[in-house]
C-alpha cells in the first residue's frame, strides 16, 4: 500500500494509525497539495490528501473514507467495533474530533501557527484567531477528560479505537507546537501516554515539519 500524505496534516496522521493498528504495511510519499503537482492532481482532481493506493491499484480518497474503507474490509474490526450502541459512540467521537474540534481550534491555531507558513503565505499568523482557539482548545480537552475518568479509551472501555486515533491526532500535532498544558489535564495526559507508547504512533514522533521544531517533549514518553 501507498499513502500520500503530509506530516501537518491531522487528517493523514489518523490514516496513517488507522493503517498501523489495521495490521497493514504500507509506504509513505510525501505531497505538499499546496503546490500543484499534475502526477497526484491526476490521482485525486480534488488535489487534497490523505490517498491510499491499495495493493491491488484501487485508490481510496480522503480520510473518511479510508477508514470507513478499513473498517468495511477488515475481519477482525480493530477501529469501530461492539454493540451498536458501542459504535456509534465511537462514530460520534470521531466525527467531533474531525469536525468540531477541526472548526474551533484546529483552524484557528494550527493553520495560523504552521499551515500559513508552510504556504509561505505573507499574511501573519491572527492573533486573536489564536487566543480564541486556545479558549476552545481548553474547553475540549476538559471534555475529554471529563470522558476519561469514566473509560480508559476515549469512546469505549475495552481497547483503543477510531476515535482515540482521530483525537490522537490532532492533538500531536498540537502537542508538537507545545500548546497542551499537560498539567491541566491529568487523565487525558495518561490517555495520550497509552497511545504514543503503541507501536503505530512511533513513527509520528520522530518526524519531523521542515521549518518547525517540535516541542521538547513531544517525541518523548517522560512529559
Amino acid at each position: 500500500m501507498l499513502l500520500y500524505h503530509y506530516p501537518a496534516s491531522p487528517f493523514c496522521r489518523k490514516a496513517r494509525l488507522a493503517l498501523s493498528e489495521s495490521g497493514y504495511e504500507f509506504s509513505l510519499r510525501l505531497e505538499k497539495t499546496w503546490l500543484p503537482n499534475p502526477d497526484f492532481l491526476r490521482i485525486n482532481p480534488a488535489g487534497e490528501v490523505p490517498v491510499l493506493v491499495t495493493g491491488d491499484d484501487k485508490t481510496i480518497i480522503g480520510h473518511q473514507v479510508i477508514c470507513e474503507y478499513l473498517v468495511e474490509t477488515l475481519e477482525e474490526q480493530s477501529l469501530i467495533y461492539g454493540p451498536p450502541a458501542q459504535a456509534a459512540e465511537i462514530r460520534r467521537m470521531v466525527a467531533w474530533c474531525d469536525d468540531k474540534f477541526v472548526r474551533e481550534v484546529g483552524r484557528s491555531i494550527l493553520y495560523e501557527r504552521m499551515i500559513k507558513r508552510l504556504k509561505s503565505s505573507a499574511v501573519p499568523p491572527d492573533s486573536r484567531a489564536i487566543k480564541a482557539g486556545r479558549t476552545h482548545l481548553d474547553t475540549h480537552l476538559l471534555y475529554f477528560s471529563w470522558l476519561l475518568e469514566r473509560r480508559q479509551w476515549l469512546a469505549a472501555t475495552t481497547s483503543i479505537s477510531l476515535a482515540d486515533m482521530a483525537a490522537a491526532s490532532h492533538i500531536s500535532l498540537l502537542d508538537y507546537l507545545g500548546e497542551i498544558k499537560w498539567d491541566r489535564h491529568k487523565e487525558l495526559k495518561l490517555w495520550y501516554y497509552r497511545v504514543k507508547s503503541r507501536r503505530s504512533f512511533a513513527p509520528l514522533l520522530t518526524e519531523t515539519i521542515p521549518g518547525f521544531e517540535p516541542a521538547p517533549t513531544y517525541g518523548t514518553l517522560d512529559f
